[in-house]
């Protein structure tokens, strides 16, 4: 079952959204907009409607391949690309500890934290949940170039505020961090590994850390570790999604994993 809710997100999940998108076009339209209302005061971005959600429970499958538009920017209403047509990923469960240290991942094998505070302690006084999830690719194209590919897995997590949700105060947010982050994927490459062309991997590239060949017609089974302030895990209030994209083609919303359940029984 899928529950689509109109939420608004926290200011730092709207920053990743809009890498996304090109801020010359955006910059562009924005003048464009002045020029054509006589320099209004203020150009507001319209809210996300209630078709802008869909929430993924376990056992549920979102696609890679999205289309994603500029339109609210006042561009025209025409739409871009991106991730591989063919592939999926299914959320098979997710399993809560009170830290990682209760889990069976060892700190040894997740990225460096980067925050103001020694990643030991970070550790030790966050939850951590551990997602399962399967890719399944089959090429939909004729390229047989395409029958292998390397696609950047790139879930995170997040939480959401709006009705129905709990709003935290300043200290409950307090740095390092805010937003679950996510810590682990299960088929990291490793030293010397390379890609699909022979190419071997810079591990020092984000981009390469959470990347896994597939071959059409297989399917590859993965894990991915997600930190989070345990306040959010009491309010069963933590999600996670794909490369976030922003605004989702209409009929096309974008897709939350519902990792704790919070509307497995509605």
């Amino acid at each position: 079952m899928k529950k689509v809710i109109s939420v608004i997100l926290l200011t730092c999940l709207a920053l990743n959204l809009a890498t996304g998108c090109s801020y010359k076009k955006i910059d562009d339209a924005i003048k464009k907009q002045i020029d054509d209302q006589d320099a209004p005061e203020e150009i507001t971005q319209v809210p996300p409607d209630e078709n802008d959600f869909t929430f993924i429970e376990q056992g549920g499958s979102l696609p890679d391949y999205y289309k994603y538009s500029y339109a609210d920017y006042g561009l025209p209403d025409e739409y871009e690309e991106t991730g591989y047509k063919g592939l999926t990923y299914t959320f098979n469960g997710a399993k809560v500890y009170d830290s990682i240290k209760d889990s069976p991942i060892s700190v040894d094998d997740c990225s460096p934290l980067l925050l103001d505070i020694d990643d030991d302690q970070a550790y030790k006084n966050n939850a951590f949940i551990l997602v399962d999830m399967t890719a399944k690719y089959n090429n939909e194209s004729n390229d047989p170039d395409m029958d292998e590919i390397m696609p950047p897995m790139e879930f995170d997590g997040t939480y959401l505020t709006g009705d129905g949700y709990k709003e935290y105060t300043e200290k409950e947010l307090d740095p390092p961090y805010t937003d679950p982050m996510r810590v682990y994927f299960s088929e990291r490459p490793k030293e010397g590994d390379v890609d699909i062309d022979g190419n071997k991997l810079d591990l020092d590239s984000q981009a390469n850390v959470f990347r896994k060949p597939i071959k059409s017609g297989k399917s590859v089974d993965f894990q991915v570790g997600i930190l989070v302030k345990k306040d959010f895990i009491d309010d069963n209030n933590v999600f996670m999604f794909l490369r976030f994209r922003e605004p989702p083609e209409k009929g096309n919303p974008v897709y939350l994993l519902d990792l704790l359940g919070r509307f497995s029984n509605e």
